[in-house]
């Protein structure tokens, strides 16, 4: 079928075979080369925006900047589904700039400027649709984050302007968001967009469902205890400290509503697993800044670093090596 065909009708269409069908054509194929063309293309660059997400975005200084690339590089759920043979490892890349636009978004604001961010947002979105189908769990727990936010920042609005005139322009870029890319759906993508409104994925994926048990043992046996217990000293060091809270608070909120939408239609499978990797990073990171700020002299940072490092061994060690598991790997295959 050709490519067109297949991103109409299917949910895991060509568009990324056909993206490393020319570096694979030039260098041959084997399994070795197509992870590695994949590494290449799609992990390599999704690490070097993160690294520029946590820097100039979040934390926005680049003393922690080792510290940042080895929590980074050492996420091991980056890879696994990768060594397995999959290539959704380039859904990261737009999942990563929709975090980098969300640093700038201004709910109280219906200015050109933020117009032309909300039809970035929409963009970058739908591109993770378009590579993905199911990343559309990943776009609900992203504009779910993006309304609490405007509905946080009007409530807390102090200035002179009408909180009605606020709450009409938060609205405003959240339709500027959804209709942008359903315009662009109906216009060059019109059977994939009938497809998916006309399509009950609960029923048509009634096989790789699982009890919610299951899925949630699942979840952690695929990351680790240590990366849900680092993400939840991010949230609520942030909470405390009052700092990088928008980025936790955001994430928190996308990763939440991410996983229980796509577990109301099936388990995940270590491919799924990627649609929350971004947010589980993100947080992540933010607590071992947390951690490593909260101590005063250097030796102190030293070791509070050397024990996280220690830490994120032992996740490595629950991901790759089966003997070390502490928790059975439930859910889909």
């Amino acid at each position: 079928m050709r490519l067109g065909g297949t991103i109409f009708y299917w949910d895991y269409n060509s568009i990324l075979p056909t993206l490393i069908s020319l570096p694979l054509k030039l260098l041959g194929y084997t399994f070795t080369r197509y992870v590695l063309v994949n590494y290449m293309m799609f992990i390599v660059p999704t690490l070097f925006l993160m690294v520029l997400l946590i820097q100039k975005k979040i934390i926005k200084e680049n003393k922690y900047s080792l510290v940042i690339m080895i929590v980074l590089f050492t996420f091991t759920r980056l890879y696994y589904a990768l060594l397995l043979g999959y290539i959704d490892a380039a859904c990261l890349i737009p999942a990563v700039l929709s975090m980098m636009l969300f640093n700038d978004y201004e709910p109280l604001s219906f200015s050109r400027e933020q117009i032309k961010r909300d039809i970035y947002i929409s963009g970058i979105l739908l591109c993770t649709l378009m590579f993905r189908r199911y990343f559309v769990f990943y776009v609900e727990g992203y504009m779910t984050g993006i309304a609490l936010y405007s509905i946080y920042r009007i409530t807390n609005y102090s200035g002179s302007e009408s909180k009605i005139k606020l709450f009409k322009n938060a609205v405003l870029n959240i339709v500027v968001i959804g209709l942008f890319a359903l315009l662009i759906m109906s216009v060059f993508f019109g059977p994939m967009l009938v497809r998916i409104l006309g399509t009950k994925y609960s029923e048509e994926y009634i096989m790789y469902n699982a009890p919610l048990k299951n899925k949630i043992l699942g979840l952690i046996s695929s990351y680790g205890y240590i990366s849900f217990i680092l993400a939840a000293l991010g949230i609520v060091l942030s909470l405390i400290r009052r700092s990088m809270r928008k980025y936790a608070c955001f994430c928190a909120v996308s990763l939440i509503v991410t996983t229980f939408t796509f577990f109301y239609v099936q388990a995940m499978g270590n491919h799924h697993f990627y649609t929350i990797a971004v947010q589980l990073l993100i947080l992540e990171c933010i607590a071992v800044i947390h951690i490593v700020e909260v101590f005063h002299t250097k030796t102190a940072k030293s070791i509070s670093l050397a024990f996280i490092l220690v830490l994120i061994c032992s996740d490595f060690a629950n991901c790759y090596i089966p003997a070390f598991r502490t928790v059975t790997d439930y859910g889909a295959k």
